[in-house]
This record gives structure tokens, C-alpha cells and sequence, in this order.
């Protein structure tokens, strides 16, 4: 008898298995797959105002002495994330999972941001279904990496140099060390130094090579109308 409720119980397991996956419709599934496709994350990394304000010894062009303190920041938004889904937010760097919800979003929009900038982040942002028929179904992982500020990019040596070691964030190591980025900023600095200078011998070339066509130019002028009056009074006195 006992034996027959074990068999009847673990034959009923199977059917709610079975049923509860029928659920889950392929019609369903493209449906989730599709809204999940739409969602999209990417970062803003810049200067940011913190609402604070303190008095400076040198007024601004409008002759302000107030100043608002601002703070590097990382900013992170997911967008069109729907109420048909939740999303896992797992740091790569710390192995730390976090799980928001529609209700976690402002419309639709999940945003967190970042101030220590030391290391470069990346997350894996895994997107489930929240629907009934289809609960907690993997439906799109998303990776985005973060950058770090680049502390060279402070120094004057780094000034108006376009290249990656002195931007002011990056999202890949150096491989550099402080001394070696000095080296090659100024190295970079002293040719921008020479351009100038060679192009304004160039044009004391350029100018130099006008000046003398000109002049053999002139000379010739000069001779053919020489020569040319000397025929014409010639040809007179015959």
C-alpha cells in the first residue's frame, strides 16, 4: 500500500513538472525575449556637482565667490526594463549580486552610480523573466565594463594630449608605469613644440624658392624686352 502511495506521489511530481513547463508557451518565450532585447545598459563618466557650495579667495567670470564642491562619478543606467522581467546586477570585481524589480526603477529605468574610481568594474547584468507562466527564466545577460579614473590625465604633462594613457578614464589597464607615461607625454609634447617650427621653415622655403623664380622671371623680362627694342631700332635705321 505504501509502496503504491510512492509511486502515485512521485508520478504526480512529474505530472506538475510537466505542466508547469507546458505553461511556459514558446509564444510566451518570444514575447519575453523580445522585451528583454530591448533592454540596454551603458555608463556616463564625468564631473558631477554635488549640491554643495563653498566660498573660494578668487571670484568666477560673473564675480561669484561661491563655488559648488563636484565629485568624479560613474553613472550606470539599464534602461526599458519592463514589469515582465527582473534583472541580477553581479559585480565581477566583488562577486556581489544584487536584485531589482520594476518597482526598483524609475519607469523603467534602473540607475546606480559609482565615486570610488580606482579600479576599473564589470558587471554582468542577467535579465529573468518575472512572468507567472515563465518565473525566473533566464532571458539576456548583459556585460558592461566601467572605467576607472586615470590619474595622469590630472597632470600638466598630459594637457591636450589625445591618447588613451592620458584620458581621463579608461576601461583597460596601462601597463604603464607613472614614469614611463611621463616619458612618453613629453616625448609627444616636444614633437607638437617642433611642428611649428618646421613648418614655418617650410614656408621660409616656399617663400625663398617664389622669390628667386620671381626674380629669374624678371631677369629674363628683362632681357627679352632688351633684346627686343635693340631689333626695333635697328630695324628703323635700316
Amino acid at each position: 500500500m505504501n509502496l503504491k502511495k510512492i509511486c502515485f506521489g512521485i508520478l504526480c511530481f512529474f505530472c506538475l513538472i510537466t505542466v508547469s513547463h507546458a505553461e511556459c508557451s514558446y509564444e510566451e518565450q518570444v514575447r519575453l525575449a523580445t522585451e528583454a532585447s530591448n533592454v540596454n545598459a551603458v555608463y556616463e563618466a564625468g564631473e558631477y556637482g554635488t549640491g554643495e557650495y563653498e566660498r573660494g579667495e578668487v571670484p568666477d567670470e560673473n564675480g561669484n565667490y561661491e563655488y559648488e564642491i563636484t565629485e568624479l562619478k560613474v553613472i550606470v543606467n539599464v534602461y526599458n526594463i519592463t514589469e515582465n522581467m527582473y534583472v541580477v546586477v553581479r559585480n565581477e570585481n566583488t562577486n556581489e549580486e544584487i536584485t531589482y524589480y520594476y518597482s526598483d526603477t524609475e519607469n523603467g529605468t534602473l540607475t546606480w552610480e559609482r565615486t570610488d574610481l580606482d579600479n576599473i568594474v564589470e558587471y554582468t547584468i542577467s535579465i529573468y523573466s518575472n512572468n507567472s507562466d515563465c518565473q525566473g527564466n533566464i532571458l539576456r545577460n548583459i556585460s558592461l565594463i566601467t572605467p576607472k579614473y586615470n590619474e595622469n590625465s590630472f597632470y600638466e604633462y598630459c594637457h591636450d594630449l589625445d591618447v588613451y594613457f592620458c584620458q581621463e578614464f579608461i576601461t583597460t589597464e596601462l601597463g604603464m608605469t607613472e614614469n614611463q607615461v611621463y616619458q612618453e607625454a613629453m616625448k609627444l609634447q616636444q614633437e607638437k613644440e617642433e611642428v611649428p617650427e618646421q613648418e614655418n621653415e617650410e614656408n621660409i622655403i616656399n617663400w625663398s624658392s617664389i622669390i628667386l623664380y620671381g626674380l629669374i622671371a624678371i631677369l629674363i623680362v628683362g632681357v627679352v624686352a632688351t633684346v627686343w627694342t635693340f631689333l626695333k631700332r635697328r630695324n628703323r635705321v635700316r
